[in-house]
């Protein structure tokens, strides 16, 4: 089976480094990005979502964070 972020513990820290970055500099695009992988990854798709539409506000050039975005589900 493949890994995910969420078999190893670094995720949730990763999580919280990424979340401190943003307090500090909240328009930050590619931190907002790599903020929604990893909640993609523990499964948290409404708050991924947010984060991946955020990074897509700040830098429209961010092409990840517009892909990311087309795969979530519509709920999200």
């Amino acid at each position: 089976s493949r890994a995910r972020l969420t078999d190893f513990p670094e995720s949730a820290a990763a999580a919280t480094q990424f979340r401190q970055v943003l307090r500090d500099h909240p328009a930050d695009a590619n931190a907002h990005l790599n903020l929604g992988n990893v909640l993609l990854e523990q499964g948290k798709l409404r708050e991924a979502g947010h984060h991946f539409r955020r990074a897509s506000e700040l830098n429209p050039q961010l092409v990840e964070a517009a892909r990311q975005l087309r795969r979530m589900p519509a709920e999200s």
